[in-house]
């Protein structure tokens, strides 16, 4: 109840167009949120453990570099 409030009064002002943009905007950094959040808790993990297998930090520095690369590529080739 407390959120549909400001919710109603931003219609209200705005309309549902400029609406439904701020909505849109508040839902994308939610799911942003939750993967950086997921990341900064799996990423000691996953470089923990090729630190073990392997003996040396290196390798969670490639993995990490691969998933920033990824990333990079996702969003300038997959997004549209």
């Amino acid at each position: 109840m407390l959120f549909t409030i400001p919710a109603m009064l931003i219609a209200e002002r705005y309309g549902y167009k400029r609406t439904m943009v701020v909505f849109m905007l508040g839902a994308s950094l939610a799911v942003l949120n939750v993967f950086a959040m997921g990341s900064s808790i799996a990423a000691p993990v996953v470089t923990g453990l090729l630190a073990d297998l392997t003996g040396t930090l290196a390798y969670g520095f490639f993995f990490g570099g691969v998933v920033v690369l990824l990333g990079t590529l996702f969003i300038l080739f997959g997004a549209r």
